[in-house]
């Protein structure tokens, strides 16, 4: 599909290395479960077709020999997510979690290689091992997410409408809204741009394969959509490490477990909540429609994503790496733009930083009492992805001031 150039083998290392490095994370998994447990008793129930959300048994959790206290109590992914794990629950569980990871970093530093080589900068490739570091790749490892499946697709898709290849584009991007549901935003951004071939064939795969899946097992389809997906947003809303602006919003309000909340009215989280999604889907609307530049606006479209996405996790932060790049590529190849050169590098750093770990500090604190709600403050995620909407903002702008010069030049 694509030939990677001699020096791919470079991506073979890079993961070997990473898996050495990352063992760890690995280690723990293995023994606690996490949120892999999810998605392979859901893949071991899907087989058997029952029930894929109900909270999972004691025989079920001895069977895999993890802690029951310290990762899911039942599966809150949508069934068409254990389609890409389903092949993994065959195997003994701890097989599972090493060629999970395994496949989680090959895919991963494969996304960099092609997006590198994309953009002119795979002489660089060789720092891209520094990431295995970076806190979002090691939470994506430590809990066993999905994440990066969802970067190498919409890697995938960019590079094949890049190439004007329309079917592959659309298949990439239907496998990226099959593994999880906040992706279907980007069919906005090809509605927007008149894509309608990719358009109609990402939702004709997506239905295809939903289809199947319920007549397979029609409960599976049911139960997520009348249940799983409602609840979601009320369970989830108010965690520290939630970096959506639902999230974000949810906590004000309602505060999180330890930290006081900052407001009561429950009216007003509501319109606030709302209207600030509604915002945000207007406002990368807009850019769409005055932003010729494909990689511009669908780095947007990632951001916008994440923010109106119901949970974000910082794992998700994996997907910024596409934006990340164009950043780089637009912004850094200009002088000057020092203050949004300074910006991109405190969101750099703001990334990084372990809020779990941190949080989990913060409750040792005062166990017995609530911390003052200023403290929901330091939650460091929304600001990462504010910060980089605004900067994709603020680059789309500058986009059309150039190419409008240009213009006026050539008239």
């Amino acid at each position: 599909m694509f030939k990677f150039p001699r020096d791919y083998r470079l991506v073979i290392v890079y993961t070997l290395l990473g898996m050495f490095i990352l063992w760890p994370t690995q280690k723990a998994l293995i023994k606690e479960g996490r949120d892999i447990r999810q998605d392979y008793i859901g893949g071991q129930r899907l087989f058997r077709r029952i029930d894929l959300y109900s909270r999972f048994s004691q025989d079920e959790l001895a069977n895999i020999d993890v802690d029951p206290e310290l990762g899911m109590p039942l599966n809150f992914h949508p069934p068409t997510t254990l389609i890409f794990f389903a092949p993994l629950a065959l195997l003994n569980f701890q097989y599972a979690v090493i060629l999970w990871g395994i496949i989680s970093l090959l895919a991963f530093f494969a996304s960099i290689y092609l997006i590198m080589n994309e953009l002119g900068y795979l002489k660089w490739f060789f720092l891209s091992l520094g990431l295995v570091f970076w806190f979002p790749l090691w939470l994506h490892m430590r809990f066993g997410q999905f994440s990066i499946l969802i970067f190498l697709f919409l890697t995938l898709f960019w590079l094949n409408v890049r190439k004007n290849k329309e079917f592959k584009a659309s298949l990439f991007l239907a496998l990226a809204c099959l593994v999880k549901i906040f992706p279907l935003f980007m069919l906005l951004l090809m509605l927007l741009k008149k894509q309608w071939r990719i358009l109609i064939y990402s939702l004709f795969i997506i239905g295809i394969v939903v289809v199947a899946l319920y007549l397979y097992y029609p409960d599976s389809i049911i139960s997520y959509l009348t249940k799983v997906a409602t609840e979601n947003d009320e369970i989830f809303r108010t965690y520290f490490g939630n970096f959506s602006f639902n999230g974000f919003v949810g906590r004000l309000f309602n505060g999180t477990s330890g930290i006081a909340p900052l407001f009561s009215n429950g009216s007003s989280e509501t319109l606030i909540r709302y209207s600030g999604i509604i915002l945000i889907i207007l406002l990368s609307i807009v850019f769409a429609l005055r932003v010729n530049n494909f990689d511009l606006c669908f780095s947007i479209y990632i951001i916008a994503m994440l923010i109106v996405s119901p949970t974000t996790w910082a794992h998700s932060f994996i997907l910024l790496l596409l934006p990340g790049f164009f950043i780089v590529y637009y912004l850094f190849s200009r002088s000057g733009d020092w203050l949004r050169k300074s910006l991109f590098v405190l969101v750099i750093i703001l990334s990084c930083i372990p809020h779990w770990q941190y949080y989990e500090w913060l409750r040792t604190i005062s166990p017995m009492q609530l911390l003052p709600s200023w403290l929901l403050f330091t939650s460091p995620g929304f600001y990462v992805l504010a910060s980089m909407f605004v900067l994709m903002f603020l680059e789309g702008d500058h986009f059309i001031r150039s190419t409008t010069q240009v213009d006026k030049i050539k008239s």
